[in-house]
């Protein structure tokens, strides 16, 4: 029974992989990485293994079974161990818990009410014939979707929480502007400051240039957004618009979980025995003296922090970039790792140090059913690698990259807890 049992998981892991990575041919003992598969694929691999078989794995379980002969194996063992949690609060009332990361944004955000550290800013430039009434339907629809837009911010008995009004609805106009002036306006947009207890907290303004010319400018508060909140925005701003504008069904993903649910999640996963196991893992790196980077800079460093910020850019040419991919594929690794661990190196060439702590963000989105969901979900990873300036470059990076996994399999625990 057991082996039969084995044989129908393989054959469905081995679906789910064909799927994801593109490949026809499969055999049971061919590794992920070396397929094509990555950190973001994994996570879709576990979020599809989450639902077809109702058993949570991590990315240790990927990484140390990277083929489908072993992670079926794994599959099975976990599927007689599936304990299902729920949450006993009630939240009729309308008030909904904060997330862990809203929580620092919020308190930060109350010592500084005047800041602008927090607004997340974008423009793009559109160059065709834009129809204000299909843009205003469009906005409205992805408001009405994605509950964190028409969320605010209220304290109730010292604690605050988050409430979603039942409905928002944008009206728009074109605002004509000359190529001289569009500099200036967007930057006093960007400065632009949220009251947290008044929703929406987005600002969108579309901005005419010339005829069929435009600015799309929106502008949003981080307690509600991230990143991948903005690239999945315009996946569904450029479908929802398309389709009405066709007359067809627009391809949208369903929303499994609001954000407020997905915060009571957090407080179920909090008290978890996965979480405090996680979180002990993260002690034992860091219960020594924390190393101080002790950087040469040509001012000294000051008393506050400050936003003051700049970006470098550089180039690698064709033939070093081929070089390092050849060697990426060999060691089943990215171009990040490499990169990261290069990083790791000028630091302590610079600083004459050895142990280092440098902070990586990661989505967050864990669970398959927030994947697309707009919210505030990312986290940090503070990576603590020990280097040995004895050893070479690449017996460094096998250094670094155990340390990097460990973060990457303990990604459970928010920056903010630790």
């Amino acid at each position: 029974m057991a082996k039969e049992e084995l044989e129908h998981i393989q054959d469905r892991l081995s679906s789910i992989w064909r799927r994801l990575l593109s490949v026809e041919g499969l055999t049971p003992d061919q590794n992920f990485f070396a397929l094509g598969g990555h950190s973001l694929m994994a996570i879709d691999l576990l979020s599809e293994i989450e639902e077809v078989f109702l058993v949570k794995l991590n990315m240790k379980d990927v990484v140390e079974s990277p083929n489908v002969m072993e992670l079926s194996q794994v599959i099975l063992a976990y599927k007689k161990s599936v304990n299902t949690h729920t949450n006993s609060t009630d939240y009729s009332n309308g008030f909904y818990p904060l997330t862990v990361n809203q929580k620092q944004v919020w308190g930060l955000n109350a010592l500084y009410p005047d800041s602008i550290t927090h607004n997340i800013s974008t423009a793009i430039i559109i160059n065709q014939k834009l129809d204000i009434n299909l843009l205003t339907t469009t906005i409205n629809t992805i408001v009405k979707r994605h509950e964190s837009i028409r969320t605010r911010f209220k304290v109730k008995n010292g604690v605050p929480h988050q409430e979603v009004i039942p409905e928002y609805l944008y009206s728009f106009e074109f605002i004509d502007i000359k190529e001289e002036d569009i500099k200036t306006t967007l930057q006093q947009e960007m400065k632009h400051i949220f009251n947290l207890e008044e929703a929406p907290l987005m600002r969108l303004r579309f901005y005419r240039l010339a005829e069929n010319k435009y600015i799309f400018f929106f502008l949003v508060h981080h307690i509600i957004w991230d990143g991948l909140s903005n690239t999945f925005f315009f996946h569904e701003f450029i479908s929802l618009y398309k389709s009405l504008e066709q007359n067809v069904e627009a391809d949208v993903p369903a929303i499994r979980l609001s954000y407020k649910e997905h915060a009571i999640k957090e407080i179920e996963y909090l008290k978890s025995e996965d979480f405090f196991e996680q979180k002990k893992s993260w002690q034992n790196i860091f219960n020594d003296k924390l190393p101080v980077l002790n950087l040469p800079t040509d001012f000294p460093r000051p008393d506050r922090i400050n936003n003051e910020s700049e970006t470098v850019y550089f180039e690698i040419d064709q033939v070093l970039l081929e070089k390092l991919e050849a060697y990426v594929q060999t060691k089943y690794i990215s171009l990040y790792n490499v990169f990261f661990a290069a990083y790791y190196v000028l630091l302590a060439k610079l600083s004459g140090d050895n142990d280092f702590i440098v902070g990586t963000p990661v989505h967050g989105r864990n669970n398959r059913d927030v994947r697309k969901v707009l919210g505030y979900f990312i986290n940090t990873l503070p990576v603590r690698t020990k280097l040995d300036p004895r050893q070479s470059f690449k017996e460094n990076l096998s250094i670094f990259l155990e340390s990097l996994k460990h973060a990457f399999y303990n990604q459970g625990v928010p920056l903010d807890v630790l």
